[in-house]
């Protein structure tokens, strides 16, 4: 029987737009009341996933930042996984020499170096998904997207104040570059790097990783790994596809994820997650009839 659901968000749980759609809205609701545990897994941070949760009366427990940190509803952290000081120093000199803006999720929020290129950069990466410039800045009010919690000059002397490290997550639109990057980058000890769309990088520290995290999650908790559901689109899922047996790739998701995947879905243009959960869900009350 099915106790947790855990479900990445964009390309996933979100559509296009990067919105829950109402019909995902009832599905999740559909899943407390038959007192199914829902979970956001996702490389993004609480502040941009609380808000969209809450409009619509959803708590849940959030793995953010692909592992690297698990919060309740109110965002207090359950646990987390910093990445290693010494190891992200590595990671950002060759982040530096490649010239990708890149910001770094810590503890006390988003930290960038860089922050005109980062916003430019994000710009155009929703422009190339096909959204409009009114809907981009829509999104980044409602989100942290292109908002930085801290501006600094050099990011080598901000480690020296030796702060609590979650991701460090680079953009670029040269998918060359992008992959000489990421080649240096996976040569840095006790890293994951992983992307959870085609033009960005994400750096964690080797066991911050979805699955990983939500697998060590469910042992704290008594949950064994048939008992969870997984739900996810890009490389940064694929840790839960491989962990758990029901995994679910979304239509739209890259190859190597239906190829890890157990079962696929409808895309999340065409609410795939919902497709699956009501279907869940009709089950689950099959069963409950069945015992009356």
């Amino acid at each position: 029987m099915i106790k947790l659901v855990a479900c990445d968000l964009d390309g996933t749980l979100l559509d296009e737009n990067h919105q829950l759609s109402q019909r995902n809205i009832q599905a999740i609701h559909g899943l407390h009341k038959a007192g199914i545990t829902f979970m956001a897994a996702t490389g993004r941070n609480y502040k941009s996933v609380a808000p969209m949760f809450k409009k619509e009366g959803i708590h849940c427990d959030c793995l953010l930042l692909n592992g690297a940190l698990i919060t309740d509803a109110h965002g207090k952290r359950l646990s987390h996984t910093p990445l290693p000081l010494e190891h992200a120093a590595s990671a950002l000199r060759i982040l530096e020499e490649s010239t990708l803006p890149y910001h770094m999720y810590t503890s006390e929020g988003i930290v960038s170096s860089t922050p005109e290129k980062g916003r430019a950069m994000f710009i155009q990466h929703m422009r190339k998904q096909g959204m409009q410039d009114k809907e981009i800045r829509e999104l980044m009010e409602a989100s942290s997207f292109g908002s930085y919690d801290r501006e600094i000059e050099d990011a080598f002397v901000y480690l020296k104040e030796e702060p609590i490290i979650y991701k460090l997550e680079a953009f670029g639109d040269d998918a060359q570059r992008l992959k000489t990057v990421r080649a240096r980058l996976s040569q840095v000890k006790q890293t994951a790097v992983t992307n959870s769309v085609a033009d960005n990088i994400e750096i964690t520290a080797s066991d911050a990783q979805k699955g990983l995290a939500l697998k060590k999650l469910c042992a704290l908790q008594g949950l064994q790994p048939d008992e969870v559901m997984v739900f996810g689109d890009s490389l940064n899922d694929l840790s839960m596809m491989q962990e758990f047996r029901y995994s679910f790739a979304m239509a739209n998701a890259a190859d190597v994820i239906k190829e890890a995947a157990s079962y696929q879905t409808l895309s999340n243009a065409a609410h795939g997650v919902a497709h699956v959960l009501e279907q869940l869900l009709e089950a689950a009350s099959e069963k409950r009839v069945s015992k009356l």
